[in-house]
């Protein structure tokens, strides 16, 4: 059988000839080799972000540049009007990573602010290269599905071929086998790997609400999401799912599937077991059962960054403070709005809150738009409600990752469908005008 064959046989179109045609896809692929060699992507340690080999550090680098350089060259090609670098989403987009700029002089290692800031220049530059494709809006939010798809299938292998280090032993009674799944080479940890199986498992949940038949290709792929969200033991991923998974369920109108997701929840509630093996799982075989144990002493962290640090407007440097600061024990806050304080301060935040704001401001009113919801529509806005309580316990769209990756997806997707909604209804306009005429 032809590979082309049996790929369309599985359900996944042949199209890399013409995804390679684009050059925000080749961007996105060539930050994605520089991420499957960074070793330290989702640890914690500062011991692990500074003994990353070198040679890991170069090539993460080089494929940045590589990707800037592309991007940038491509940019003064097309010759885009200001307009479009400065409407819309694109405006707060452009206030973010301006602040993230701002904050490079006050920063304790310039240079790396001065990268890190770079790499939100060239996610910039990625949305405006997709919002002036001539491919279809959602075709890079889909690329970057694949990616995740392809994160998840490199852990479930490692699992198999490293069980010793990719499955996490943890303290407690916990349910199923009570070891954590986690990434090898690069090095994920299991809040990051229930990330990844969260945004696939809810980016093919519309298409298995499809009338058509199920097919390998779409039932495969969830199963593999739900099973990397369940066995990573990441409690707001799992929070972050249900959520997500029922107000998919509610968007397409499948009432009766999502009042018998809330019903299992609830009854899961009543049973003593279930709430025993909760508590556990919250504590994570620690005998202090306070509020602050359960978040894994992030309010502690988070109220010493606040109190101590106090107010400020530019931060300690972009990616610099939080993750070199010898006097906290973590890498990140775990938090995003925390994470931006502390870098990039007041400043940063307002824009990214103004940013952020601006997208789900979008996506909702394409959502309350009378035409049709498709399926495309509610996969896109399941996983940013993910993403959306991620954020209260993680650190997503802060910094060029996979979930920054999927935000320049989504900020591509909401413009060209407002754009392709606007000339449908003035073809609309145009025919109720003729159609009048005597």
């Amino acid at each position: 059988m032809h590979v082309r064959d049996y790929f369309e046989r599985i359900g996944l179109p042949w199209r890399l000839r013409e995804s390679l045609s684009r050059p925000e896809n080749v961007i996105a692929l060539i930050i994605t080799c520089g991420f499957l060699v960074n070793v330290q992507q989702g640890a914690d340690t500062n011991a692990i972000l500074r003994d990353d080999p070198l040679i890991f550090k170069g090539i993460r680098v080089l494929t940045i540049f590589l990707g800037g350089w592309l991007a940038l060259s491509t940019v003064v090609k097309r010759r885009i009007p200001y307009a479009v670098c400065l409407a819309g989403v694109m405006f707060p987009l452009t206030l973010y990573f301006c602040s993230c700029v701002l904050s490079v002089p006050f920063s304790t290692y310039p240079l790396l602010s001065l990268f890190k800031a770079g790499e939100i220049g060239l996610v910039v530059l990625v949305c405006l290269l997709g919002i002036t494709s001539a491919g279809g809006p959602s075709d890079f939010f889909h690329l970057n599905i694949k990616i995740v798809l392809l994160y998840n299938v490199i852990v479930w292998v490692e699992s198999v071929l490293f069980p010793g280090l990719a499955w996490v032993p943890l303290r407690g009674e916990m349910p199923l086998f009570g070891h954590a799944l986690s990434g090898v080479f690069p090095v994920i940890n299991g809040n990051t790997v229930g990330l990844f199986g969260a945004v696939l498992f809810l980016a093919y949940l519309p298409k298995l609400c499809e009338p058509s038949p199920w097919t390998v290709g779409r039932v495969l792929p969830a199963l593999l999401g739900l099973a990397s969200v369940v066995c990573s033991y990441s409690r707001v991923s799992l929070l972050g799912l249900a959520v997500a998974t029922t107000g998919s369920l509610l968007l397409l109108k499948r009432y009766a599937v999502a009042c018998g997701v809330i019903l299992c929840l609830s009854l899961l509630g009543t049973s003593r077991t279930a709430r025993i093996l909760t508590v556990e799982h919250l504590a994570r075989g620690q005998d202090d059962r306070s509020l602050d144990t359960f978040f894994s002493h992030r309010l502690e962290m988070w109220d010493h960054v606040v109190s101590d640090y106090r107010v400020s407007a530019v931060g300690r440097g972009y990616a610099a403070g939080f993750r070199y600061d010898d006097d906290l024990a973590v890498g990140h806050a775990h938090n995003s709005l925390v994470e931006l304080y502390f870098n990039v301060g007041l400043a940063g935040v307002a824009a990214w809150l103004f940013f952020i704001g601006t997208v789900y401001k979008r996506l909702y009113y394409l959502l309350r738009a009378p035409t049709a919801l498709d399926y495309e529509l509610v996969a896109v806005a399941g996983v940013m409600i993910f993403l959306l309580m991620k954020a209260l316990a993680a650190t997503v769209f802060v910094y060029l990752d996979a979930s920054m990756l999927i935000m320049a997806g989504v900020v591509i997707y909401v413009v060209r469908r407002r754009t392709v909604a606007e000339q449908e209804g003035w073809r609309m306009d145009r025919r109720r005008a003729f159609s009048s005429l005597p």
